[in-house]
């Protein structure tokens, strides 16, 4: 391949990145921020390994392997549910797999890495053989097992575990912490996340443990001390980055939240009264309410009790939106045509109670979590909807002595 053909960002790395051509198997770290598309919102890892017969093309060869690999297919979701999602660890030319991340206007960062030669060579075959297809399948786990922990272990285990041992110290953040910053543009999902999440999800990690994410782990290892000085030789940027970087910490939203409950939970109450319209477009809201609630919180219930997804365990925010929250969709409907007004004052003060054991239940088992936008966002719509069942309650009561 000639070198006209290459990426023109490819031409101006500095002669320290590029690969010796008289040395061993040169070993980078390959860095992907962030892209536009909801599964690329985390980053990527990869590591590119230049053996000597590639150094000494005319253009720098060498193959990437990649652990981000995944397939999809109808059972997908359900897998990732029941912990079973498959990824595989994938090979491409680093021509082809720049070019790629160029095509998406995404950025490459590579760090070259300074291993002894006999540690690049093991590496090396490691990589190769755990690349054959008998080998390249593993479980994904979002936390621990995932395309930059996978990188980051066999580094740790090629240098006999001393990359670990510099970095267990507190990191100061969390997963949950972590996970929010980089879906800080994508609202409703970094929400439903951030309800998904346990108690687990809000444990320090040690700053090993934050290299769950490729940025973090682009960050630790440039701070790591390899066999023979700093483990980090060189850095070069291969393909600029068009995305924004994610923030460095996670938007405060309680004020938006607590403002839109406020604002829901008030427009709730309002439809109380004698108004057939008002009770319509208030059964309506409650069904809605129901359906908004209760299908999350059927799901979370669902991976408490039947998943390995250990990080959705023992989540408090169930009673906030729980599957009993379904209930709402056809009482609501009742209330539309006058009917079931009685159920609908009584589930909602059950619905408004549970939220409210929920709520202390989350202070006293995080409260460090410093999120709070889902209670100030759902306690008041549920009070909203108790208010006016009951309203509605005393509008259909008729009274003493009236004729």
């Amino acid at each position: 391949m000639l070198l006209h053909l290459l990426p023109a960002a490819l031409a101006a790395l500095p002669p320290e990145c590029l690969p010796p051509e008289d040395g061993g198997t040169a070993i980078y770290l390959l860095t992907m921020p962030p892209g536009a598309e909801l599964y690329a919102r985390f980053g990527h890892s990869g590591l590119w390994v230049v053996t000597p017969e590639a150094a000494r093309r005319s253009v720098p060869g060498g193959t990437v392997y990649n652990f981000g690999v995944f397939r999809p297919s109808p059972t997908m979701v359900k897998d990732w549910l029941r912990g079973e999602q498959q990824y595989w660890l994938g090979r491409s030319s680093f021509i082809a797999t720049l070019r790629r991340y160029e095509g998406w206007g995404r950025g490459v960062e590579a760090q070259r890495l300074d291993l002894p030669p006999e540690v690049a060579d093991a590496l090396a075959q490691q990589l190769s053989e755990l690349a054959l297809p008998e080998n390249a399948a593993y479980r994904y786990h979002w936390l621990t097992n995932n395309c930059a922990t996978r990188p980051r272990d066999l580094l740790d285990a090629a240098l006999g575990g001393t990359l670990a041992a510099q970095h267990q110290g507190p990191s100061g953040v969390t997963a949950r912490h972590e996970a929010l910053r980089h879906l800080a543009v994508d609202v409703p999902v970094a929400a439903l996340i951030d309800y998904l999440m346990g108690p687990a999800a809000d444990r320090e990690l040690s700053a090993w443990e934050t290299w769950f994410m490729p940025l973090d782990m682009q960050t630790g290892v440039a701070a790591s001390q390899g066999p023979s000085g700093p483990l980090v030789v060189a850095t070069c940027t291969l393909a600029p980055q068009t995305h924004p970087m994610p923030p460095a910490a996670p938007p405060d939203r309680r004020p938006a939240a607590l403002g839109l409950g406020v604002l829901l939970g008030g427009l709730t109450a309002a439809m109380g009264g004698r108004w057939r319209i008002r009770r319509a477009l208030g059964g309506l809201l409650m069904a809605a309410t129901g359906l908004v609630l209760g299908v999350p919180g059927l799901l979370s219930a669902g991976l408490w009790a039947g998943s390995p997804l250990w990080s959705s365990w023992r989540n408090p925010d169930l009673a906030l939106a729980n599957p009993l929250s379904l209930l709402l969709f056809p009482v609501g409907l009742a209330v539309v045509f006058g009917k079931g007004l009685t159920t609908a004052r009584r589930l909602s003060g059950l619905l408004l109670g549970v939220a409210a054991v929920g709520v202390l239940l989350s202070w006293a088992l995080t409260p460090d979590r410093g999120q709070g936008g889902l209670a100030l966002a759902i306690v008041p719509v549920l009070t909203g909807i108790r208010i006016m069942a009951g309203r509605l309650c005393a509008c259909a009561t008729p009274i003493s002595g009236a004729k």
